[in-house]
């Protein structure tokens, strides 16, 4: 039966609804000035946002040529924190310029041309900020050079492109590699040393990360082919066609493939086929491609610096900052944004000025532009500027309590964002909704990853912070298994025993969840052989990931002596004969031994005995062996009437003879041999006489 539908769980929902689509307009982009006022005071070179949670980020940092930063004095780089601007340190304490920025695992790095930041030892041309204070990067470049231009990390490794010769002592042409520990060339170190290297960046063009360079240089390893540009896959060196015919500058990837800004008017493909490119081109990881009619505004002085990939509201376009005016003929002052097919300005004012960083800030969903400007119209903004809409900040603190749970229970997520609710979704960024707050209850049945956004009652923010909650639907391994006792012979059996609370115990051979063998906190088995049994929990739905395992020892059984060698009394002329009866695996064998001396050549079941002592019989099969009882053997002497060979004629001998008395003409009984005192092969009162005779107590 379908459950009926609230009114008010509707009117819930379409609160939701309404929330959950606001209206465009609301939050389409504009330019934001607030941090240009007064903003750095002098040319931003490079801008780089760090999104991340840590004692850098969220911020946006400013790297150029000025003295202050909103009115604080910042040497050459600042931090924008989203509401006033903060010096590091002491920055490069000089006229020193950086032009490049990166940050990977809670450090910013910065290159450029300085001779020292924050005053530390070691860091002319670059050095890494930690949040507090700044330290080397393996060692300074030496004095005649001026510096990084590039910087991108490739994996763990940082690479570094400029106009540096040398870095940290190691000789290395304008293009070097830091592995944390030492700086080292590329093999051949391919770039000359009055070339430079002016753009970085990783691209997968399908067949894998390689590293691409840009800069001014007429070949690169020997090849002319590798004009201005190449790629170099860890290993080699190999062209993007045959390169471009001017300086290339800038990298971003988008939509799979790789933009390529500069100074050039034209890039090759390999059979030095010429696509005319005015400043932009588009490498697609095999040809090259234009990027609209007829790019940017052609003639000299005019550059693509800066390329970005930024989302406004309409999906992720193609941003290009630089020195133009035009893009595609239309006017495009120093910025312009290219959506596929058509190039577009950027809002209703243009910059007035050179535009040469771009970076797109996903915590608080702005596209920030640096250079020489000093207005993007009305407000005046200075040397950087702010292109998004109004949009919350995206969160950085989303977390869940506890972050691993068992089937069946919940989980506390929490974020926050001052001034938004925040709006929590499975599947993506702002695909399934599951519930709104800055702290939900949730009780996933498997693994989930909540995606949090922010909603200040008109847009969302531009990116989600996620986290996500671990559901062990198993329950915990067992690791208390026994078996009392572990080690049983053939036939006997022992008691396997384990535990997990509010699980039931499933034992197993061959594996863990192989064989069944029963279920139970203690199970009794009764193994043939040694066995290894697997006790895994099962809750009633899940299963636990891994057993525990114990191991019985099954040793088989030995013989079992169903009949004992009976000993007796010997004399002349009558040896004895004993045997023993056994059962047990595979094939008996049988030795008998006298004391502990082992007779040889005795390995029947029955052993003739010829002389006294204590008899016993050693009887193996498959499993190991088994002794008999003892059987004693003593020496009769009739004629002394000592029958049970204890050096005395006593009352246990006439005991012996009396047994065997049968009277004349009898004969002598089986066993009675040996007290046949008058030997006539009669065992009668002539016996017992000659007995008296011989009895002394």
């Amino acid at each position: 039966m379908r459950p009926a539908v609230t009114c008010a769980l509707l009117a819930a929902l379409a609160v939701l609804a309404a929330a959950a689509w606001p209206a465009a307009a609301q939050c389409d982009p504009n330019w934001q000035t607030a941090i240009g006022v007064p903003g750095p005071n002098s040319t931003v070179w490079c801008a780089l946002a760090v999104d991340e949670a840590s004692a850098i980020g969220p911020a946006v940092y400013a790297g150029g040529q000025f003295t202050t930063a909103g009115g604080t004095n910042a040497a050459n780089i600042a931090r924008w924190d989203g509401a006033a601007w903060s010096a590091l340190g002491t920055g490069t304490q000089s006229t020193g310029v950086p032009y490049a920025l990166v940050a990977k695992d809670g450090f910013l790095y910065a290159g450029g041309a300085f001779a020292s930041m924050g005053g530390q030892p070691s860091t002319r041309g670059i050095a890494k900020w930690d949040g507090s204070g700044w330290s080397t990067v393996g060692g300074s470049m030496a004095q005649s050079n001026t510096g990084p231009r590039a910087l991108v990390f490739w994996g763990n490794d940082l690479y570094c492109g400029g106009y540096q010769n040398d870095m940290g002592g190691v000789t290395l042409h304008k293009l070097g590699r830091w592995n944390g520990t030492v700086w080292a060339p590329l093999p051949g170190d391919p770039i000359g040393s009055t070339d430079n290297v002016l753009a970085l960046a990783v691209y997968n063009d399908g067949g894998g990360s390689d590293l691409y360079v840009g800069g001014t240089f007429a070949s690169a390893g020997g090849n002319a082919y590798n004009r201005n540009i190449f790629r170099w896959d860890g290993t080699s060196l190999t062209p993007l066609g045959r390169g471009a015919d001017g300086a290339v500058e800038a990298f971003a990837v988008w939509n799979g493939e790789l933009y390529v800004g500069g100074y050039f008017t034209h890039v090759y493909q390999s059979d030095n086929t010429e696509v005319a490119a005015s400043k932009i081109a588009r490498w697609d990881g095999a040809s090259w491609h234009a990027v609209g009619t007829s790019g940017m505004t052609s003639g000299s002085g005019y550059h693509v610096w800066a390329l970005n990939v930024f989302n406004a509201g309409a999906g992720d376009a193609l941003y290009a900052g630089g020195s133009f005016t035009t893009a595609d003929g239309a006017t495009a002052h120093y910025l312009a944004t290219w959506n596929g097919s058509a190039w577009a300005a950027v809002g209703q004012s243009s910059l007035d000025s050179y535009v040469y960083a771009l970076t797109t800030s996903r915590y608080d969903g702005g596209l920030y532009a640096g250079g020489t400007f000093t207005t993007s119209g009305t407000p005046s903004a200075n040397h950087i500027v702010r292109w998004a809409g109004a949009r919350p900040v995206s969160p950085v603190n989303a977390a869940a309590t506890p972050p691993a749970i068992t089937l069946g229970e919940s989980a506390t997520l929490s974020a926050s964002v001052a001034g938004a609710t925040i709006y929590w979704y499975t599947g993506g960024c702002g695909t399934t909704l599951v519930g709104t707050g800055n702290s939900l209850v949730v009780a996933p049945t498997a693994t989930t990853t909540y995606y949090a956004r922010a909603y200040n009652g008109t847009c969302f923010s531009y990116a989600c912070d996620d986290v996500t909650v671990t559901v062990n639907c198993a329950p915990p391994t067992p690791d208390n298994a026994t078996a009392e006792p572990p080690v049983i012979v053939v036939g006997e059996s022992t008691t396997l025993s384990a535990s997990v609370a509010g699980a039931t115990i499933y034992w197993y051979t061959g594996g863990c969840g192989t064989t069944s063998v029963g279920t139970g906190d203690t199970l009794i088995v009764a193994p043939t052989a040694t066995s290894t049994y697997y006790a895994r929990a099962y809750n009633g739905t899940c299963y636990s990931d891994g057993c525990d395992s114990v191991t019985v020892t099954v040793n088989c059984a030995p013989p079992t002596i169903t009949q004992q060698p009976v000993g007796g009394a010997i004399c002349t002329g009558h040896p004895l004969q004993m045997c023993v009866v056994a059962q047990g695996g595979g094939t008996l064998h049988y030795q008998w031994r006298r004391g502990s001396l082992t007779l040889i050549g005795a390995t029947a079941s029955c052993y003739t005995a010829t002389q006294a002592g204590s008899y016993t019989c050693i009887v193996t099969d498959d499993c190991g062996p088994r002794v008999s009882d003892v059987a004693p053997v003593y020496l009769s002497t009739p004629q002394t009437g000592d029958f049970d060979g204890d050096g005395h004629t006593d009352m246990d001998d006439f005991a012996r003879l009396a047994a065997c008395l049968e009277g004349p003409g009898a004969g002598v009984p089986a066993g009675c041999e040996c007290v046949d005192v008058v030997p006539d092969g009669q065992l009668d009162l002539a016996d017992f006489a000659a007995f008296q005779t011989l009895y002394t107590s």
